[in-house]
């Protein structure tokens, strides 16, 4: 008999993973920081599902000097990476950590609030 694996379900939301455009660059060639979408370069868009933050998950985030807001689930994409930026309804997060699970095609991306946009 064959069994099936289950599909996991995203439900709560949208995130969108962008980078900072390469023309958004101070007089002085120093990167700008990113004030709205206009100033990004969307790189994918995908479901997702916030997931509980765990003590550990806290405590590595301290150790690498980084404030974890909020840890995601979604889908595996292979161009998501550390140097983008996540937009989740109206804020602007910083990706600082990805997680793949290639067992079951998703990661977990650890997130830290940047700004309103």
């Amino acid at each position: 008999m064959r069994t099936s694996k289950k599909i996991p379900a995203y439900r709560d939301g949208y995130v969108s993973f962008v980078q900072p455009l390469s023309s958004n660059i101070s007089s002085f060639g120093a990167p700008k920081n990113t004030r709205s979408e206009g100033d990004t370069k969307k790189v994918v868009m995908m479901a997702y599902d916030r997931m509980h933050i765990r003590q550990r998950d806290l405590e590595w985030a301290y150790t690498n000097d980084k404030t974890l807001s909020l840890k995601i689930r979604c889908p595996y994409h292979p161009s998501v990476s550390v140097n983008m930026q996540a937009i989740i309804e109206d804020m602007l997060y910083d990706v600082y950590q990805v997680d793949p699970d290639a067992n079951n095609n998703q990661m977990f991306i650890y997130l830290q609030e940047n700004r309103k946009l």
